[in-house]
């Protein structure tokens, strides 16, 4: 049967192709032809070219060889090798190895590595990885769980997770409980997308990013120099008699001076005011004059405007009706008609010639407060927007008293909730916490930074003892320029805690 197919399929062959067709080709062997044998079975005469394989027996197997690693030795002394074991991780990526080595008597033991990426060559480090103790047995290795090393020799084991191991927590926190972010997942993998960057925020810095004014209201006495000194470098321009006054203010050496008539500070409109419906904060101290009967004429705090028939203000009054009340009102005309006119109350009898904090903020939801002196004096739920207006900005318009430490931030609520007011002038500069939690004691951290941080800074690094925090010795930080830290991608390294640092359990997770 074989053989009727073989016949077959050769005269089908024969049948397509002419004798013109068919010519004669010579077939070159530089071996010896073995047509009868097995394939595996032919020996090196019958190849016309073997390379990295020789004969073995019935077949043909690789030729095993040696590549060098290291071109000189790991120790003079201990240059005996009994046990050796490469380890390798791919996330992050390395490759180690490892010789367990005595001396000639095997009375001297200890433990070199090699950080050549195999099979390229280097040497091993001049320092000891680890030295066995007396009395220890032979030094042996093992794969761990999540990329690490274990050694043991009977004396001491040794868990290793290569030089970088990601970090099992990574949080960025106020230590008064304003807000506690956890980026562990974020920073635990090598993607660059804003789902995975860790945003670090200053914990008490009371000018930043969202401060859209800040008068400190400092210089000197007549001064109608205004300076803000808030991230947007507003130009701010004295109109009437507003002066700044060295013999009151709540902090610094001067506050703002208003005496009703004329009055006022400009600012340029640009998008900063441009607030629609976000969320914004507005503070400062007012120092109020001697109130007749009770009674605090209104007093323009804000006004946006398009004309004179289209603005939104924010105004402070003080009325004695059953009793001597101050208020905040909300007025957005438009078109010359009133569309909302809400009084919110910001406190009751103000003493004369005494410095109060007042702060006005509205939160997302559109809830309006009122604080006074960190108190919460009234809520309400206003929707409506501040609308995009385009005339200069008009603050303190022929308003009565000294004002001091104006700031408005635009974009977040500062307070939701009674606070402490402030005891001492705004600054630009703050701390940020962060907690980075490892389950080994470290030596060194990187950083990848994505958006470099400006502002004159430096940098803490603390281990927990077991009581404390205690700050870490031989602080290197590669993330610095000059005087500035987190400015650049780079290692944070220090003396070793391994001897030192305890495990402390914070939000559930206990690490180092």
């Amino acid at each position: 049967m074989r053989l009727f197919n073989a016949v077959c399929l050769l005269f089908i062959f024969c049948a397509v192709s002419s004798a013109q067709d068919m010519e004669s080709y010579a077939i070159t062997f530089n071996g010896k032809w073995e047509p009868a044998n097995d394939p595996t079975l032919i020996d090196g005469y019958g190849f016309q070219d073997i390379q990295n394989m020789r004969k073995d027996q019935q077949g043909l197997i690789g030729v095993k060889g040696h590549t060098p690693i290291n071109t000189s030795a790991w120790n003079s002394t201990n240059k005996y090798p009994k046990n050796a074991f490469q380890f390798k991780k791919e996330t992050p990526s390395e490759s180690h190895l490892f010789v367990y080595a005595t001396n000639s008597s095997g009375t001297s033991k200890a433990v070199y590595k090699n950080d050549t990426a195999i099979p390229d060559q280097g040497n091993f480090s001049g320092t000891v990885w680890h030295t066995g103790l007396s009395g220890s047995e032979l030094g042996r290795f093992s794969m761990g769980s999540q990329g690490t090393v274990i050694y043991t020799d009977g004396q001491e084991s040794i868990i290793w997770p290569g030089d970088e191991v990601y970090p099992l927590g990574f949080k960025v926190y106020d230590p008064l409980d304003s807000f506690n972010y956890d980026f562990t997942r974020a920073v635990s993998n090598d993607l660059t997308d804003s789902n995975n960057i860790a945003t670090i925020y200053s914990a008490d810095a009371e000018i930043d990013s969202n401060t859209i004014l800040m008068l400190h209201m400092d210089g000197a006495d007549g001064s109608t120099t205004f300076t803000d000194s808030s991230p947007s470098g507003q130009t701010v321009t004295a109109n009437g008699d507003a002066q700044l006054d060295t013999s009151a203010y709540a902090f610094g050496t001067a506050s703002g001076l208003f005496d009703d008539t004329g009055d006022y500070l400009s600012v340029p409109d640009s998008s900063e005011w441009n607030w629609g419906t976000s969320a914004f904060t507005i503070d400062m101290q007012v120092y109020l004059p001697l109130v007749v009967l009770g009674v605090y004429p209104e007093r323009s705090i804000l006004k946006m405007s398009s004309g004179a028939t289209n603005y939104f203000e924010i105004s402070m009054y003080g009325e004695e009706i059953f009793g001597v009340n101050y208020y905040i009102r909300l007025l957005k005309v438009v078109d010359n008609v009133t569309v909302l006119n809400q009084s919110i109350k910001v406190g009751g009898a103000l003493a004369n010639d005494t410095w109060y904090h007042i702060a006005l903020t509205r939160e997302d939801s559109n809830t309006f407060s009122t604080y006074l002196d960190g108190t919460l004096q009234g809520s309400k739920t206003i929707s409506d927007d501040v609308l995009d207006y385009t005339d200069d900005i008009i603050l303190f318009n022929e308003f009565e008293g000294h004002v001091d430490e104006v700031r408005i931030t635009k974009g977040v609520s500062l307070y939701s909730s009674n606070f402490d007011p402030p005891t001492s002038a705004y600054k630009d500069t703050g701390k940020a916490y962060m907690y980075l939690g490892s389950q080994y004691k470290i030596y060194s951290f990187d950083i990848s930074i994505a958006s470099p941080n400006s502002l004159d800074s430096d940098m803490s690094v603390y281990y927990y003892n077991g009581t404390s925090w205690s700050s870490v010795s031989g602080l290197s930080d590669g993330t610095s320029s000059g005087v500035t830290t987190l400015y650049q991608s780079g290692t944070v390294s220090f003396d070793d805690t391994k001897d030192l640092a305890k495990k402390k359990n914070i939000n559930e997770l206990e690490l180092y």
